[in-house]
């Protein structure tokens, strides 16, 4: 009887520690996913600056073009 409740509490305690390390490696998984998000955040708000500021240098070229182009009235 004492040898089974040894195994049985061999069990739990290695139980125990899977339990701690699974806990673990939950909390970092949140921690890179939270980088993650902010990260892809970063990178979506970047994008958008880049694609108003493409927007208003091509408006620029465009503007540029036909006021450059003969018989515009410039």
């Amino acid at each position: 009887m004492d040898t089974k409740l040894s195994e049985l509490r061999s069990v739990v305690a290695y139980l125990r520690k899977e339990k701690e390390i699974v806990d673990l490696q939950l909390e970092l998984s949140k921690q890179e996913n939270a980088r993650l998000k902010a990260q892809i955040d970063h990178l979506s708000q970047s994008l958008d600056d880049t694609r108003a500021t493409l927007s208003e240098v091509m408006w620029t070229i465009n503007l540029h073009y036909i006021f450059s182009y003969p018989g515009s009235g410039t």
